[in-house]
């Protein structure tokens, strides 16, 4: 099979975008990645089309914002920061994903071995070793929540314990849709979202200074210097601090390449021909240290370059900035990803 890899943001935008029906991520990807089986992760065409209609639904609506705001300040405030205080430095980040998502309480001084993680990890490399372990875990959350809203221990009115996977299952979509939301449907959904949300960033100590000082700036006079949380609403307008992130995103991608095959042959701006027994291949990190797009100074972490000459956020073309995908499978959880990745790091470079 040939393979045609490309930099090109103009190629990007082209794939993604201009003629994005005839570049789904095809059948070879999703033998690669069957342990996620239809999740919107692997999904293409009309199936695809569904899901994100209904996980943008989801995302968008307003009690789903106040629970995320709510898990996480809580899995902060009581998990991440005691935790860290008794210096059990393992996996922690991805435990606060993980409870985000099905809130199976894993961030807990008591909890040393956490296997779905373990599994998370495994996935990625060993995807066949590791399915069985997923699908049990998995298949464990699902029935407890099954059993909790058929005994009526949680309802679509209670908050306490809402959660991604609540919503699923106590949303009507499946009239709307024509999905079935059946175990391997709500399996293939939640750990998709999981996969998307499951890694993390990098900092430097000159950049962390730089971040605590913003942060400081909103702490109230006369706090001092005692422990806080910081909420959503608060960071929101952090600018250093998003940029901080944007840029650890550009030098460290949680995806590190795409890969599409086109249904039909078609030819590139560039000229480039592709067929349908081609691989597209776009590699992400290689995009985020390219000098011709980036700079002479492309391989730095630089915050400073997601700030305008007004002090505001600097946008950046998707296709350039391509850690949140770009064009109709744009990523539905970018503003979740930031708001999550806000509150904990604030957190922990404050206090």
């Amino acid at each position: 099979m040939d393979i045609l890899g490309t930099v090109d943001p103009a190629k990007v935008h082209y794939i993604m975008s201009a003629n994005f029906p005839n570049f789904p991520k095809g059948l070879e990807l999703k033998k690669i990645f069957d342990v996620l089986g239809d999740g919107i992760f692997n999904s293409d065409l009309e199936l695809w089309k569904s899901q994100r209609k209904l996980a943008r639904e989801m995302i968008i609506h307003m009690r789903f914002h106040k629970c995320l705001v709510k898990t996480n300040v809580d899995k902060v405030e009581n998990g991440l920061i005691l935790v860290l205080e008794m210096k059990a430095e393992f996996l922690i980040c991805k435990i606060l994903t993980f409870d985000t998502t099905c809130d199976p309480d894993c961030l807990s001084l008591e909890l040393v071995n956490v296997p779905f993680l373990n599994a998370m990890d495994d996935a990625k490399d060993k995807l066949s070793k590791a399915e069985e372990d997923l699908d049990q875990v998995l298949g464990k959350y699902i029935s407890m929540k099954r059993e909790e809203l058929s005994n009526a221990i949680k309802s679509e009115e209670d908050d306490e314990g809402y959660d991604l996977l609540t919503s699923y299952m106590v949303n009507d979509a499946e009239t709307k849709t024509g999905l079935k939301f059946d175990n391997k449907f709500l399996r293939d959904t939640i750990l998709n979202f999981m996969f998307a949300g499951h890694d993390t960033l990098s900092r430097t100590p000159a950049i962390e200074k730089k971040i605590r000082e913003e942060l400081k700036a909103i702490v109230l006079l006369g706090e001092g210097e005692k422990r806080r949380l910081f909420k959503a609403d608060e960071v929101k307008n952090a600018i250093y601090l998003h940029a901080a992130l944007c840029e650890s995103l550009r030098l460290y991608p949680p995806v590190a390449i795409q890969h599409k095959t086109p249904l039909e042959p078609d030819i590139f701006p560039s000229g480039h021909h592709v067929h349908s027994n081609m691989r597209v291949m776009i590699p992400l990190y290689a995009m985020g240290t390219m000098e011709y797009i980036w700079g002479h100074d492309a391989s730095k972490l630089k915050p400073e370059r997601w700030i305008s000459d007004r002090g505001t956020v600097k946008h950046e073309p998707s296709y350039k900035f391509f850690s949140f995908n770009a064009g109709p499978r744009t990523c539905l959880g970018k503003e979740v990803a930031f708001t999550q990745m806000k509150i904990v790091a604030s957190t922990i470079i404050h206090n």
